[in-house]
């Protein structure tokens, strides 16, 4: 479960990057703004959902949880695989 929130989250952060990336060199679009509005609110939630299985699953706080996901990464991914086995 952890494995694929993760993938997720991953995914729909890249979106949001590349519609971030489209918009600084097209400010004034607003389909770009509304579609990167969009994915942002997306990742956000995917982002979440991760904080709230690790709450679950380990039992730190939110905040602890988000520094996880920030600084730890890879070695969260690396406990999903084992979870996802």
């Amino acid at each position: 479960m952890l494995k694929e929130l993760i993938e997720k989250m991953e995914i729909l952060e890249a979106e949001s990057d590349r519609l971030d990336d489209l918009l600084e060199n097209d400010p004034e679009n607003k389909d770009i703004e509304a579609d990167w509005g969009r994915a942002y609110n997306a990742s956000f939630e995917a982002h979440s959902k991760v904080v709230d299985y690790i709450v679950k699953l380990i039992g730190v706080d939110e905040k602890i949880a988000r520094a996880m996901i920030a600084t730890k990464r890879e070695e969260l991914k690396a406990i999903a695989e084992k979870e996802a086995v």
